[in-house]
């Protein structure tokens, strides 16, 4: 496996048997309001492996970074590197983060879903919603950093529905 990062695309729930081949390498990758943002390694180009589930995989790819119409097919990403996958968590559209998050890494396997990143299968942000039987909505994000396994800090957003 050349160096590099590999995305593969899943729905939660799926065999693994089932999914498609890993599309890559990949320079960067960023997940951004259900758009992925991601350049090839130079020198790299789309390859098929000869088979249909590639060019399958390939196409969701281009779904996903907006370049085929259509949408993602399957909502879910894991993403590996042989040297390992570093995470940052970043807002985007604010000049300045106050207290921005360090770099987390390396894992073996990040995953991010719907509503979660989990990196070598620890949570490490999610977001949640509810609703109190009197009508009233709640909205979470939250985001967690490990030291040695452990939660050494958190961060938590809630919006009330008043």
């Amino acid at each position: 496996m050349d160096p590099g990062l590999y995305v593969t695309f899943f729905n939660e729930g799926e065999r693994f048997d089932d999914e498609l081949p890993p599309v890559g390498p990949l320079e960067h990758v960023v997940v951004r309001d259900r758009l992925l943002i991601a350049d090839r390694k130079d020198g790299h180009h789309a390859d098929f492996f000869g088979n249909s589930r590639g060019i399958e995989a390939e196409y969701e790819f281009q779904r996903a970074t907006g370049t085929e119409p259509g949408g993602v097919r399957r909502t879910d990403l894991r993403v590996v590197a042989p040297q390992g996958v570093y995470l940052r968590f970043v807002s985007f559209g604010h000049a300045a983060e106050h207290d921005p998050v360090p770099e987390l890494g390396p894992y073996a396997i990040v995953v991010v879903g719907k509503q979660f990143v989990e990196a070598d299968g620890d949570r490490l942000a999610f977001t949640q919603s509810c609703a109190y039987p009197d009508g009233l909505k709640v909205y979470c994000s939250a985001m967690i950093e490990l030291k040695d396994g452990k939660i050494a800090r958190q961060t938590m957003v809630q919006a009330w529905d008043e």
